[in-house]
C-alpha cells in the first residue's frame, strides 16, 4: 500500500509549525498529517469476523512514533492519531475472507499561547515602540539596494513582465541577499541574539517594504537541525518600480 516517506518528517513538521505561526494572527491551529493507508485481513468465524493479519502497519507505526517524539519536544502541543475506514465489505460480502482498508492520520493541536510565543509579536511590539525610526531607515536602505541591484537587473536583462520575486535573509547581525549586505549595527538593532528577534525584524521590514514598494511581502521560516529557525522575506513585485 502507498505510504508517506519517513525522511525528514520532524523537519517538515517543524517548518510547517513555525511558518504557520507567522500567519495565524496569534490564533491556534491544527496540523493534519497523513501517515498512510493500511490493510487488515479478516476471516469469518463462528463468533464473527476476526483479523488475522495486518501487513502494512509497520511504516505507519514508525511515522506515528516520529510524530510522538516531535510533539514531546514542545509541551504546549498535543496530538491525536485518528484512523478512518475507507473500505469495509464485511457486512455485504458472501466470502469467508476480506480486506478492510483504513487511513491513518496525526492531528497536532497548536494553542494560541504557542503561536504568540513563536510569531515574534512580543519582540516586534517592543521594537516598534522603541526603535521605529531605525526600522524605517533599514527598510529604506533595503529598498534602495533592491532598486539598485535586483530590480535594475530585472529591468535591464530579464523577461520580467508579470511578477518579480526577490528574497532577503534576516540574520543575527545583517540583512542580506547574494548580492548585497547591510550590517544591522548601523541601525543600533544588532546583534539579534534570539530567533524571536530575527523573526520580529523580518516582520517589521516586510511590512514596511510592502508599503514602500507597493508589493506583497511574505515571511518564510526555514528550520535547520535542532529546530533552529532562520527567517527570510520574499517580495513579490507586480509593477517594477523605477
Amino acid at each position: 500500500m502507498q505510504q508517506n516517506t519517513t525522511q525528514g518528517l520532524p523537519d517538515t513538521l517543524a517548518t510547517e509549525l513555525f511558518t504557520r505561526c507567522l500567519h495565524s494572527d496569534g490564533t491556534g491551529f491544527t496540523i493534519c498529517r497523513y501517515l498512510g493507508t493500511y490493510r487488515q485481513h479478516f476471516v469469518r468465524t463462528e463468533s464473527g469476523w476476526q483479523c488475522d493479519r495486518n501487513p502494512d502497519t509497520a511504516p505507519i507505526l514508525h511515522l506515528t512514533e516520529q510524530v510522538r517524539q516531535f510533539v514531546a519536544q514542545f509541551p504546549a502541543l498535543s496530538a491525536t492519531y485518528p484512523h478512518k475506514v475507507t473500505q469495509d465489505e464485511r457486512s455485504i460480502t458472501p466470502l469467508e475472507e476480506t480486506w478492510v482498508i483504513s487511513e491513518a492520520q496525526a492531528v497536532i493541536t497548536v494553542p494560541d499561547g504557542f503561536v504568540q510565543k513563536y510569531d515574534g509579536s512580543q519582540y516586534l511590539e517592543q521594537l516598534m515602540q522603541e526603535q521605529p525610526a531605525a526600522i524605517a531607515a533599514l527598510a529604506e536602505d533595503i529598498k534602495q539596494r533592491l532598486l539598485r541591484y535586483e530590480i535594475r537587473t530585472a529591468q535591464m536583462f530579464s523577461q520580467y513582465d508579470t511578477h518579480l520575486h526577490i528574497c532577503f535573509a534576516v540574520q543575527q547581525d545583517a540583512v542580506s541577499t547574494d548580492i548585497w549586505h547591510l550590517p544591522l549595527e548601523k541601525y543600533n538593532i544588532a546583534p539579534l541574539f534570539t530567533e524571536d528577534a530575527q523573526c520580529a525584524v523580518a516582520r517589521a521590514t516586510a511590512s514596511a517594504l510592502a508599503e514602500l514598494l507597493h508589493c506583497e511581502a511574505t515571511i518564510c521560516c526555514t528550520v535547520t537541525q535542532g529546530f533552529h529557525r532562520a527567517y527570510t522575506v520574499q517580495l513579490t513585485i507586480k509593477d517594477t518600480p523605477s
